[in-house]
């Protein structure tokens, strides 16, 4: 059952990302489809890699896949890191100018620490470990 848990410890954080992505990037009227969007690519995603893994017959071949999939999944990361800015320019709605503005004290993206800590302190609630543990039995 560990595995289990820690594998879905991961829920609650891939829940919240599709909302607050919606919410930084893109309008009101655009994001229940940018939501709908995130939702079905954390959904198909996994489905597409165990397809792809299905046909295979040898040792060789499932690595192969293996790396092609980490080699996709580090790609990703370091295009998300490096070519994506961290917030719009503008605000793209009065609603996320107004939460950048009561959350940071201003219109920069929080630092890496901060980031950290904020992470650091949701692990620490009742309500993750419940999840996560609840997500493994």
């Amino acid at each position: 059952h560990a595995g289990q848990i820690v594998l879905n410890s991961a829920g609650p954080v891939s829940a919240a990302i599709a909302p607050a992505f919606a919410a930084t990037w893109f309008p009101v009227g655009e994001r229940t489809l940018a939501t709908a969007l995130v939702w079905t690519s954390q959904s198909v995603a996994p489905t597409a890699g165990f397809l792809v893994a299905l046909p295979t017959k040898s040792g060789s071949g499932l690595l192969t896949i293996m790396v092609a999939e980490a080699s996709s999944a580090f790609l990703a990361c370091a295009l998300w890191l490096f070519a994506v800015p961290k917030l719009p320019r503008l605000a793209p709605s009065p609603s996320a100018a107004a939460h950048r503005e009561s959350s940071r004290g201003n219109l920069g993206a929080p630092s890496l620490s901060a980031q950290l800590l904020e992470l650091w302190e949701a692990l620490g609630r009742n309500r993750f470990g419940l999840l996560a543990v609840a997500g493994g039995v």
